[in-house]
């Protein structure tokens, strides 16, 4: 590994431009010794990589269905998922892998999320404001260790940072490292259609029934399997399902636009 990675630090500072390792991982295991190899593998991989100052990303962080976990000892359809979707819609991680990445990845402190008044977070106000903006915060540490500010925000959560406050220099400032308040995850698709009933071997769709039209109950009792099929190689069968969801102002049932691949039963 590190002649290999040897080669590509040469090529980088012979030319002055950063490299970046596209895809590299590991197979998961049920194996004790592969599994202590493959966390070898990685913990050398990683730590040669950055201390040649080599930029990289693990392939894959997240595999969702149609691809399987190989769940129950089945090789034959490895993963190489941090954390892959099993049959019934959940994820489970791979700690094995987990383990050696974890320690390159960016802190994800959430413990504090729940202690936070989100009327405190100073980007959420009518006009957004730093810490450093407000001058009764740059003079009063109670202030400006009451409030925080959002930087970043994804449909997984918001990247925070405690203000802090500086006596000597009378400033309020972003607390260097971040912290991350994460949503709860919704329940999957996949296992939100389970105990619906599923129109296309009636051969209906969503609005085919008028008693659907006129009822969100019954209109959101339903889904539609939309395909079905097996990847090239995968041997794995799978089905694209949408639920059917309600329109209150206009009466109708329809198609849900999002879209899941889930295993077949």
């Amino acid at each position: 590994i590190s002649a290999e990675l040897g080669r590509l630090a040469e090529f980088a500072s012979h030319v002055g431009r950063p490299v970046w390792i596209d895809q590299f991982g590991m197979q998961s295991t049920d194996d004790a010794a592969l599994k202590a190899q493959a966390k070898l593998y990685l913990s050398d991989m990683l730590s040669l990589a950055n201390s040649m100052r080599l930029h990289w990303n693990y392939w894959i962080w997240r595999r969702p269905q149609p691809w399987p976990c190989g769940e129950d000892g089945d090789q034959s359809k490895p993963s190489f998922a941090l954390l892959c979707q099993k049959n019934d819609g959940t994820y489970q991680a791979d700690d094995t892998k987990l383990s050696a990445v974890r320690a390159y990845m960016p802190s994800l402190r959430t413990a504090q999320c729940a202690e936070l008044d989100p009327a405190a977070d100073l980007q959420s106000l009518p006009n957004p404001e730093w810490c450093n903006t407000n001058r009764d915060r740059r003079r009063s540490r109670e202030l400006c260790e009451a409030a925080h500010v959002t930087v970043y925000m994804t449909p997984a959560g918001r990247k925070m940072h405690r203000c802090v406050h500086n006596s000597v220099a009378n400033e309020c400032t972003m607390q260097q490292e971040p912290f991350w308040c994460l949503r709860v995850p919704e329940p999957s698709v996949c296992e939100l259609v389970r105990p619906l009933t599923e129109l296309r071997q009636r051969r209906q769709w969503c609005a085919t029934d008028p008693e659907r039209r006129a009822s969100k109950a019954a209109c959101e009792e339903t889904y539609v399997r939309v395909w079905t099929g097996t990847p090239a190689g995968s041997g794995v069968s799978y089905q694209e399902v949408r639920r059917c969801v309600y329109d209150d102002r206009e009466g109708k049932c329809f198609m849900d636009n999002s879209r899941a691949f889930c295993y077949l039963p």
